[in-house]
């Protein structure tokens, strides 16, 4: 009789609990409960590189065997951003690649599919961050390129970013993500991050307060968006996709 009633209550709590997919899966998702943190960099937007690439290509080659630069760009920190290369670059005299760099910096574009993407969500009332490794200098003159940047951007309502010179942490630092929570987002229960990194996705679901979804192109993106619930299920991402220079 004890060893039923025991058996009992193993199966209750051992097979009848949820999984957290079946968890996600029964979430109801709208404008007054979500909110998206976007990630930019190869989601939101690409880099142009093959003009500045083609540029500096001289320098480019010289240095495809200099171990000692090969040795100092190892010793920068995982996931290093593009102001820690070109700091490393103007520190040791290699001023063509710190140049290269920021070309290829400032020569990225919003991406048609994720602008069509963001632009429903927003027509549909969800609020949008920006979740990015970008430095500060970088995002304000992305935000600041032209009139319709600057249109995009406002429908962004927080965007974190990196500061180097206060010594933030970068993704995929948990740091990152909890200084995220606490002062980029709205207070929203449902909370979900857009990023092509796994380690980046995976870091932000450890807080146990974010849905993570690793993007790899627009349209697998919008199909992600369509199952839960998000997007309407006759959205073409191909057919709305808006391309602003």
């Amino acid at each position: 009789m004890f060893t039923s009633f025991l058996l009992s209550v193993f199966t209750l709590f051992s097979f009848n609990q949820p999984t957290q997919a079946q968890l996600q899966a029964d979430v109801h998702y709208s404008p007054n409960n979500t909110e998206f943190m976007f990630d930019l960099d190869d989601v939101v937007m690409d880099k142009r590189v093959g003009k500045a690439v083609r540029k500096h290509l001289g320098p480019l080659l010289r240095n495809l065997f200099n171990f000692k630069l090969h040795r100092r760009i190892r010793k920068l920190p995982k996931g290093a951003t593009a102001q820690e290369y070109i700091e490393l670059f103007e520190k040791y005299g290699y001023k063509r690649l710190a140049r290269l760099t920021r070309e290829i910096l400032y020569n990225k574009h919003l991406m048609p599919g994720t602008v069509a993407i963001i632009k429903k969500l927003h027509e549909l009332g969800y609020t949008l961050h920006t979740a990015t490794n970008m430095n500060k200098e970088y995002l304000d003159y992305y935000v600041e390129k032209n009139k319709n940047t600057k249109e995009f951007f406002k429908m962004f309502d927080k965007k974190k970013c990196v500061d180097l010179e206060k010594g933030d942490a970068k993704k995929p630092n948990i740091k990152y993500f909890e200084d995220a929570l606490e002062n980029y987002t709205n207070g929203k229960p449902n909370k979900i991050f857009i990023d092509d990194k796994r380690e980046n996705i995976q870091t932000a679901e450890n807080t146990g307060k974010i849905k993570g979804i690793q993007f790899k192109n627009p349209k697998q993106l919008a199909e992600e968006l369509k199952a839960l619930g998000i997007l309407p299920e006759d959205f073409d991402v191909a057919k709305v996709a808006v391309v602003i220079a």
